[in-house]
């Protein structure tokens, strides 16, 4: 349980590099939608576009602004026939080809490709494109095929692949590229049970290595900055260092016993000051500790309410069988009792004979 929970952490971690990202979409299925390159196209038309591409990948239920950038949907668009119509005010009517496909960006490779007819009628070139991108529908029986197979291509890709960036990650992690080691292994998504859970033992590994390594660092930053001013602004370097030190860290027992060396030194010089700062780290320490313990609070309830989910789904399933047997043993009863009557009858009609 601690390690899954340590893994949110590491995946935290990573995700503060990264921006764009949210955090409900680590580990999710992500196809990113990419920018529609076409300059004939006016811009606002263009945006037009391209949010129905992410409404078709949210429809679908997967993730568009993930970690992994690898696979994308995209459009292109051919204008097959354009005429101006007539009258007050004169209008443009255009029939347009849009294709919208899932491509490997990496490996320029297709998984799947739509095209699509629509016609726009507007005052103008963007109102008219604006009109037919309008159109296109997310639940579009094609688009929605076309999208479970790159779906089904994906999750291969990554099933085929695991051992792969497991193996990459982990050069990575003996290099020092911990950051990046996690990031690789983050972008294999959840529906890829096994692989992602392979994943997750590996991250926590890497995650810890990578804490007690930079804490190790800054630890011996801040014992040289203190070395060099073993006065109240040496402390202030030192202790600017111990505060970035992980609470998770190995070499925290090192850090407790250079706060007490440095409290000792300073005590009878600027105690004031020096106190302050110690209350903030102090501070700083007991909000990380308890964010970490929230954190696993959080992990423990999600995973109790799924028990009680699966329990009362078996209980549910048990219900179900057990109504289903009585129903049928009272079907067959019935049954017997009415072919016994009828031998009944065919005996009494036989004896009248």
């Amino acid at each position: 349980m601690k390690k899954i929970v340590v893994c949110f952490i590491a995946i935290l971690s990573c995700m503060l590099s990264v921006k764009s990202q949210t955090m409900n979409d680590i580990g999710r299925l992500c196809i990113n939608v990419s920018p529609l390159s076409d300059n004939a196209i006016p811009a606002e038309a263009a945006k037009v576009l391209e949010n129905r591409l992410h409404q078709i990948i949210a429809a679908n239920g997967i993730a568009d602004n993930g970690i992994d950038k690898k696979f994308a949907i995209a459009a292109n668009v051919i204008t097959i026939s354009k005429d101006v119509i007539g009258g007050m005010p004169t209008r443009i009517s255009q029939k347009l080809e849009i294709s919208i496909f899932v491509t490997d960006i990496v490996e320029k490779k297709e998984f799947g490709r739509v095209s699509l007819n629509a016609v726009g009628v507007g005052l103008n070139e963007t109102k008219c494109y604006c009109m037919a991108f309008n159109t296109i529908k997310a639940d579009n029986k094609q688009i929605v095929n076309m999208i479970d197979s790159a779906k089904d291509a994906i999750i291969s890709y990554y099933r085929s692949n695991a051992q792969r960036l497991l193996k990459e990650a982990k050069s990575l992690a003996d290099m020092g590229d911990y950051d990046e080691a996690i990031y690789l292994l983050s972008t294999i998504p959840n529906v890829c049970e096994k692989e992602y859970n392979d994943c997750q033992d590996i991250i926590y590994d890497i995650y810890k290595r990578k804490i007690n390594h930079e804490g190790e660092i800054l630890f011996m930053q801040a014992k040289a900055a203190w070395a060099s001013s073993p006065n109240a602004e040496g402390a202030q370097n030192a202790i600017s260092y111990l505060n970035d030190i992980s609470v998770l860290a190995t070499c925290n027992k090192d850090v407790k016993a250079l706060l007490v060396e440095i409290t000792e030194k300073i005590k009878q010089d600027q105690k004031a000051e020096w106190e302050f700062q110690l209350k903030k780290y102090e501070d700083e320490k007991v909000r990380e500790q308890r964010d970490f313990e929230f954190a696993v609070r959080q992990y423990e309830d999600k995973k109790s309410e799924k028990a009680l989910q699966y329990k009362e789904e078996l209980e549910r399933e048990k219900r179900d069988y057990e109504f289903a047997v009585r129903k049928y043993e009272d079907d067959v009863a019935y049954q017997r009792a009415v072919l016994d009557a009828s031998k009944e009858v065919a005996l009494a009609y036989a004896k009248q004979k």
